[in-house]
């Protein structure tokens, strides 16, 4: 609320500077580099906020240029995190469904996705138990009582 009402008082600040300029004209006469410029003082002033306006424009053009390999970087990362949490999905729900196929399958996926995520290590040592590797489950879980963050 108090955001519009500062906009409001934003407009009308502007409206009476230009009703002022409209209403007391000046002129405004420079040389510059040979020229004679004479124009009146509206025109200066909108001159100067068009230029000031494009200049904005360009400047933001310029940055969102910049910065787009790193947005582009930070989609991807999103993109494949987002494509290993599915995966992660997928395999535990098989391994609630006894599948081990699928529950393999997608724990590899999610292990290569999700490179650090102690998840992977669950899934993984689960779809191992379901399979019968005792072994290879034992192991998993052997690390996972290893590690500090499970």
């Amino acid at each position: 609320m108090i955001r519009v009402l500062v906009y409001i008082a934003l407009i009308a600040l502007i409206a009476l500077g230009a009703s002022w300029l409209a209403a007391n004209p000046g002129t405004l006469s420079f040389d510059w580099m040979g020229y004679r410029v004479d124009t009146s003082i509206f025109l200066a002033v909108a001159v100067i906020l068009g230029l000031a306006l494009a200049i904005s424009l360009l400047w933001a053009l310029i940055r969102s240029i910049l910065r787009l390999p790193r947005a582009l970087s930070l989609a991807a990362h999103m993109r494949r995190r987002n494509k290993g949490y599915e995966a992660l999905s997928r395999g535990m729900i098989a391994i609630g469904a006894g599948d081990v196929r699928s529950a393999r399958r997608d724990a590899v996926e999610a292990a290569r996705l999700l490179k650090h995520e102690p998840l992977t290590l669950l899934l993984k040592a689960q779809a191992a138990k379901l399979a019968g590797d005792r072994a290879t489950a034992e192991a998993l879980f052997s690390e996972m009582a290893r590690r500090q963050d499970t």
